[in-house]
Protein backbone atom coordinates (compact mmCIF):
# COMPACT_ATOMS: atom_id res chain seq x y z
CA UNK A 1 0.00 0.00 0.00
CA UNK A 2 2.49 2.45 0.79
CA UNK A 3 4.63 1.57 -2.12
CA UNK A 4 1.85 2.52 -4.51
CA UNK A 5 1.20 5.75 -2.68
CA UNK A 6 -1.70 4.25 -0.63
CA UNK A 7 -0.93 5.71 2.87
CA UNK A 8 -3.91 6.09 4.76
CA UNK A 9 -4.67 2.06 4.32
CA UNK A 10 -1.80 0.85 5.26
CA UNK A 11 -1.87 3.38 8.43
CA UNK A 12 -4.96 2.00 8.97
CA UNK A 13 -3.72 -1.96 9.00
CA UNK A 14 -0.20 -1.16 11.03
CA UNK A 15 -2.47 0.93 13.95
CA UNK A 16 -4.67 -2.47 13.89
CA UNK A 17 -1.75 -4.48 14.37
CA UNK A 18 -0.55 -2.08 16.96
CA UNK A 19 -3.42 -2.45 18.94
CA UNK A 20 -3.69 -6.20 19.08
CA UNK A 21 0.24 -6.34 20.08
CA UNK A 22 -0.42 -3.95 22.52
CA UNK A 23 -3.33 -5.70 24.41
CA UNK A 24 -1.47 -8.78 24.30
CA UNK A 25 1.49 -7.09 25.51
CA UNK A 26 -0.80 -5.78 28.11
CA UNK A 27 -2.50 -9.05 29.11
CA UNK A 28 -0.59 -10.69 32.06
CA UNK A 29 0.25 -14.26 31.07
CA UNK A 30 2.20 -12.76 27.59
CA UNK A 31 3.88 -9.35 29.46
CA UNK A 32 7.44 -10.64 29.62
CA UNK A 33 7.00 -12.31 25.79
CA UNK A 34 10.02 -10.51 24.29
CA UNK A 35 8.71 -11.91 21.21
CA UNK A 36 5.62 -9.94 21.52
CA UNK A 37 7.20 -6.72 22.13
CA UNK A 38 9.62 -6.86 18.80
CA UNK A 39 6.92 -7.53 16.89
CA UNK A 40 6.02 -4.51 18.39
CA UNK A 41 8.55 -2.57 18.03
CA UNK A 42 8.66 -3.18 14.42
CA UNK A 43 4.96 -2.57 14.02
CA UNK A 44 5.58 0.96 15.53
CA UNK A 45 8.63 1.36 13.32
CA UNK A 46 6.40 0.31 10.21
CA UNK A 47 3.50 2.87 11.24
CA UNK A 48 6.43 5.79 11.73
CA UNK A 49 7.37 5.39 8.41
CA UNK A 50 3.88 5.84 7.12
CA UNK A 51 2.79 8.57 9.33
CA UNK A 52 6.08 10.10 7.68
CA UNK A 53 4.90 9.90 4.91
CA UNK A 54 1.65 11.41 5.08
CA UNK A 55 3.43 14.68 6.73
CA UNK A 56 1.97 13.19 10.02
CA UNK A 57 5.86 13.64 11.54
CA UNK A 58 4.84 14.21 15.15
CA UNK A 59 2.84 11.29 15.43
CA UNK A 60 5.44 9.53 13.74
CA UNK A 61 8.22 10.88 16.54
CA UNK A 62 5.74 9.92 19.15
CA UNK A 63 5.46 6.12 17.65
CA UNK A 64 9.19 6.16 17.81
CA UNK A 65 9.71 6.90 20.86
CA UNK A 66 7.18 4.25 22.23
CA UNK A 67 9.36 1.84 19.81
CA UNK A 68 12.39 3.31 21.71
CA UNK A 69 10.73 2.50 25.54
CA UNK A 70 10.48 -1.29 24.26
CA UNK A 71 13.51 -1.65 22.17
CA UNK A 72 15.57 -3.22 25.24
CA UNK A 73 18.36 -4.88 22.63
CA UNK A 74 20.84 -3.00 20.94
CA UNK A 75 20.03 -4.19 17.52
CA UNK A 76 16.75 -3.39 17.99
CA UNK A 77 17.62 0.31 19.69
CA UNK A 78 19.81 0.95 17.04
CA UNK A 79 17.28 0.38 14.25
CA UNK A 80 14.44 2.51 16.11
CA UNK A 81 16.81 5.29 17.03
CA UNK A 82 17.93 5.61 12.95
CA UNK A 83 14.84 6.12 12.20
CA UNK A 84 14.32 8.48 14.77
CA UNK A 85 17.64 10.69 13.43
CA UNK A 86 16.43 9.96 10.12
CA UNK A 87 13.01 11.61 10.55
CA UNK A 88 14.43 14.40 12.63
CA UNK A 89 16.19 15.37 10.35
CA UNK A 90 13.78 15.51 7.35
CA UNK A 91 12.34 18.24 9.85
CA UNK A 92 14.89 20.63 9.39
CA UNK A 93 17.69 22.26 11.11
CA UNK A 94 15.55 23.19 14.17
CA UNK A 95 16.27 19.93 15.85
CA UNK A 96 19.99 19.69 16.01
CA UNK A 97 19.90 18.88 20.02
CA UNK A 98 16.99 16.40 19.55
CA UNK A 99 19.65 14.91 16.67
CA UNK A 100 22.37 15.20 18.89
CA UNK A 101 20.41 13.33 21.77
CA UNK A 102 19.46 10.57 20.21
CA UNK A 103 23.02 10.12 18.58
CA UNK A 104 23.82 10.25 22.31
CA UNK A 105 21.75 7.37 22.78
CA UNK A 106 22.56 5.69 20.24
CA UNK A 107 26.35 5.55 20.55
CA UNK A 108 25.45 4.34 24.73
CA UNK A 109 22.91 1.83 23.75
CA UNK A 110 24.46 0.48 20.23
CA UNK A 111 27.79 1.60 19.97
CA UNK A 112 29.39 -1.69 19.88
CA UNK A 113 26.48 -3.06 17.05
CA UNK A 114 27.77 -2.71 13.03
CA UNK A 115 25.56 -0.74 10.58
CA UNK A 116 25.16 -0.80 6.78
CA UNK A 117 25.89 2.92 5.37
CA UNK A 118 27.18 4.75 2.08
CA UNK A 119 29.09 7.41 0.78
CA UNK A 120 27.17 10.28 0.34
CA UNK A 121 29.56 12.75 -0.69
CA UNK A 122 33.54 12.85 -1.03
CA UNK A 123 35.29 15.68 -1.08
CA UNK A 124 38.35 17.15 -2.54
CA UNK A 125 40.09 17.94 0.86
CA UNK A 126 39.29 18.50 4.21
CA UNK A 127 39.01 22.03 4.69
CA UNK A 128 35.28 22.06 5.24
CA UNK A 129 35.39 19.23 7.20
CA UNK A 130 35.84 15.04 7.13
CA UNK A 131 36.47 15.03 3.50
CA UNK A 132 33.41 12.09 3.44
CA UNK A 133 30.16 11.66 4.40
CA UNK A 134 28.11 8.83 5.25
CA UNK A 135 24.54 8.08 5.74
CA UNK A 136 22.78 4.55 6.56
CA UNK A 137 21.26 2.46 4.01
CA UNK A 138 17.76 1.59 5.40
CA UNK A 139 15.16 -0.45 3.62
CA UNK A 140 17.00 -0.79 0.58
CA UNK A 141 17.10 -3.85 -1.82
CA UNK A 142 20.03 -4.82 -3.67
CA UNK A 143 22.32 -1.97 -2.00
CA UNK A 144 24.96 -4.59 -1.08
CA UNK A 145 27.61 -4.16 -3.37
CA UNK A 146 27.96 -0.25 -2.75
CA UNK A 147 27.36 -0.38 0.84
CA UNK A 148 29.89 -1.27 3.75
CA UNK A 149 29.57 -2.15 7.74
CA UNK A 150 30.73 -0.23 10.08
CA UNK A 151 30.33 0.44 13.84
CA UNK A 152 27.67 2.62 15.57
CA UNK A 153 29.99 4.26 17.69
CA UNK A 154 32.35 5.56 14.69
CA UNK A 155 29.30 6.79 12.71
CA UNK A 156 27.85 8.98 15.66
CA UNK A 157 31.35 10.29 15.76
CA UNK A 158 31.57 10.88 12.23
CA UNK A 159 28.19 12.75 12.75
CA UNK A 160 29.07 14.99 15.54
CA UNK A 161 32.23 15.45 13.89
CA UNK A 162 30.43 17.20 11.07
CA UNK A 163 27.57 18.83 13.24
CA UNK A 164 30.86 20.29 15.23
CA UNK A 165 32.72 21.68 11.74
CA UNK A 166 29.07 22.70 10.32
CA UNK A 167 28.61 25.48 14.10
CA UNK A 168 32.57 26.27 13.66
CA UNK A 169 33.43 24.79 17.31
CA UNK A 170 37.13 23.47 16.54
CA UNK A 171 37.34 22.49 20.08
CA UNK A 172 34.44 20.30 20.55
CA UNK A 173 35.16 18.71 16.55
CA UNK A 174 38.86 18.04 17.99
CA UNK A 175 37.40 15.76 20.89
CA UNK A 176 35.16 13.47 18.16
CA UNK A 177 38.43 13.39 15.75
CA UNK A 178 40.62 12.00 18.34
CA UNK A 179 38.22 9.93 19.78
CA UNK A 180 38.10 8.66 15.88
CA UNK A 181 41.41 8.00 16.55
CA UNK A 182 41.64 6.26 19.83
CA UNK A 183 38.57 3.84 19.45
CA UNK A 184 38.22 3.19 15.43
CA UNK A 185 41.40 4.32 13.65
CA UNK A 186 42.31 1.22 11.77
CA UNK A 187 38.31 0.65 10.82
CA UNK A 188 38.57 0.45 6.83
CA UNK A 189 36.21 2.54 4.99
CA UNK A 190 36.42 3.20 1.40
CA UNK A 191 38.55 6.11 1.26
CA UNK A 192 40.80 4.73 3.76
CA UNK A 193 40.64 4.45 7.32
CA UNK A 194 38.50 6.26 9.53
CA UNK A 195 42.01 7.36 11.15
CA UNK A 196 43.44 8.75 7.87
CA UNK A 197 40.05 10.79 7.37
CA UNK A 198 40.20 12.34 10.74
CA UNK A 199 43.56 12.73 10.63
CA UNK A 200 43.41 14.75 7.47
CA UNK A 201 40.27 16.67 9.16
CA UNK A 202 42.88 17.70 12.24
CA UNK A 203 45.76 18.60 9.94
CA UNK A 204 43.76 21.46 7.97
CA UNK A 205 42.18 22.81 11.04
CA UNK A 206 45.76 23.64 12.33
CA UNK A 207 46.74 24.98 8.82
CA UNK A 208 43.90 27.59 8.71
CA UNK A 209 44.99 28.43 12.65
CA UNK A 210 41.86 27.01 13.93
CA UNK A 211 43.41 25.56 16.88
CA UNK A 212 41.53 26.86 19.77
CA UNK A 213 40.85 23.32 21.88
CA UNK A 214 43.87 21.48 20.57
CA UNK A 215 46.37 21.73 23.39
CA UNK A 216 45.31 18.95 25.81
CA UNK A 217 45.50 16.42 22.59
CA UNK A 218 49.03 18.35 21.88
CA UNK A 219 50.03 18.01 25.21
CA UNK A 220 48.98 14.00 25.44
CA UNK A 221 50.76 13.51 22.26
CA UNK A 222 54.11 15.12 23.60
CA UNK A 223 53.68 13.35 26.91
CA UNK A 224 53.44 9.82 24.79
CA UNK A 225 56.56 10.76 22.73
CA UNK A 226 58.28 11.17 26.17
CA UNK A 227 57.81 8.19 27.76
CA UNK A 228 58.29 6.22 24.50
CA UNK A 229 61.32 7.94 24.87
CA UNK A 230 62.32 7.35 28.24
CA UNK A 231 61.20 3.24 27.51
CA UNK A 232 64.10 3.36 24.92
CA UNK A 233 66.71 4.56 27.57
Amino acid sequence: DWARGQGEPARVRFAEARTVLEAALASENRAADPAIARELVGTLRGEARVRAQLADSNGALELLRRARELATDATAARDVLLDRIALLRARGAGEREAILAALADLEATSGLEWMRVEVVDLKDGAALGLRASFAPVAYAEGSEQESFEVPCGLWVLFERAAAQAASGDSAAEFVELHAILERYGEVEVPTGTAGELATERILALLESGSDAGYEPFEARARASLERARADKD
